[in-house]
């Protein structure tokens, strides 16, 4: 563990640059997600997802703007001989508003990537609940490109294929 101004000097130094940066992305993120959402509103099940993925990603930045940037501030104010004695709880604090939201940052992009898939997936298969649906259709189930698939005797070298 660091010292109490070990703490405050990686606090200082890192993510008063990452501010900047993380912040302008974060952003764009959000628009950006919002937009596609907006593009995929006659596509019911991935605009679902996206508008998911976009609550997310406003989640993530509600958190940051009233939990983190609090703390932020008041760490940006201190020196290391002002940091006050109840610090590992500031610290505990704005690891816990940190973990939140990058929690929900992950949900974000994991909804981001399903809605991707979800619209690479063959037209063949039923429009609604194709995620659900998608290692069972039989097409994909012989498929060369699938692991997954059944395979032939040969392959097997006469082991039983478990399906």
């Amino acid at each position: 563990m660091l010292s109490g101004p070990q703490w405050l000097t990686v606090q200082q130094t890192f993510y008063s640059g990452f501010a900047i940066v993380g912040g302008i992305t974060e952003i764009l993120g959000l628009i950006s997600t919002a937009f596609l959402a907006y593009l995929l509103r006659e596509q019911r099940t991935v605009f679902i997802l996206t508008l998911a993925a976009t609550l997310s990603f406003a989640g993530m930045l509600a958190l940051f703007a009233f939990g983190n940037n609090p703390f932020n501030q008041q760490v940006m104010s201190w020196t290391p001989a002002t940091i006050p004695a109840n610090w590992r709880e500031i610290r505990n604090a704005w690891d816990s508003f940190h973990a939140a939201s990058s929690a929900l940052a992950a949900l974000a992009l994991i909804l981001l990537l399903i809605t991707t898939l979800q619209d690479m997936i063959s037209p063949a298969l039923p429009r609604v609940g194709r995620i659900s649906v998608l290692f069972a259709h039989s097409r994909l189930r012989r498929s060369p490109h699938n692991p997954f698939a059944r395979r032939s005797r040969a392959h097997t070298r006469g082991k039983r294929w478990r399906h």
